[in-house]
């Protein structure tokens, strides 16, 4: 397939199986599909693909601790966001598609569903799984509300904006001292202290190497630290 008339494909994944396998079908496909290649989730993808100008990024839901606004500025390039994820998490896929992905396909859907989900985010689409689009679509119309929520993410609602800010520089600076976090954040460092003491208590967590592996793990969606 001529790369200048297909839907250029480009990925960030450390899950070498599997886009040996979005590789392999890309290439074997008879729909207008180029492969371009695979680079690991890192703060320097935006670079790369200013360089490759794909029109979608098949990637890991990591690549969003990079660059929580990532989702933004690929739209703003014309660039579709195609996340992949291990198995049907509802809950997930929904974090996900409200970070910004314009899909989001477990490893374990077919080929036929694959493509369709790429060729929809290549025109800067939404694709949703049946099982999720119900989930959405019941929330509109009735304001559904899941009775099999997490206790994560109970706890998770409760956090307000300044609170997911502050994570998100926590997090983006992990390193940082409660006095860096102030310089960076603009408020004073008993300000930030107690911010965190909240925080914690809210989410059950104690310090903050434990709020940053939360964070992490349960893909908490968090503004872009200025």
């Amino acid at each position: 397939m001529s790369e200048s008339s297909a839907v250029r494909v480009f990925a960030s994944s450390q899950h070498h199986i599997a886009i040996l396998g979005v590789r392999s079908l890309i290439e074997s496909t008879q729909r207008p599909l180029y492969w371009m290649g695979n680079e690991p989730p890192s703060h320097t993808i935006l670079n790369t693909l200013e360089r490759k100008k794909p029109h979608v990024i098949v990637a890991d839901p990591s690549i969003l601790q990079f660059n929580f606004d990532l989702p933004n500025q690929l739209h703003n390039k014309n660039i579709g966001l195609l996340i992949m994820v291990p198995d049907r998490n509802l809950v997930q896929q929904e974090t996900l598609i409200k970070a910004g992905a314009k899909a989001v396909v477990s490893w374990n859907e077919t080929p036929g569903t694959f493509i369709s989900a790429l060729e929809q985010v290549a025109q800067l689409k939404p694709w949703f799984s049946p099982e999720l689009g119900l989930r959405l679509m019941e929330r509109a119309i009735s304001g559904y509300i899941d009775e099999n929520i997490s206790h994560e993410e109970v706890l998770i609602r409760k956090l307000s904006n300044r609170e997911k800010q502050i994570i998100a520089y926590v997090v983006r600076y992990p390193d940082a001292t409660i006095r860096e976090l102030s310089q960076l954040i603009h408020l004073s460092p008993s300000t930030i202290r107690n911010y965190l003491s909240e925080i914690y208590k809210k989410l059950e967590l104690k310090g903050k190497a434990a709020l940053i592996a939360f964070s992490l793990e349960r893909q908490i969606i968090l503004p872009t630290p200025n």
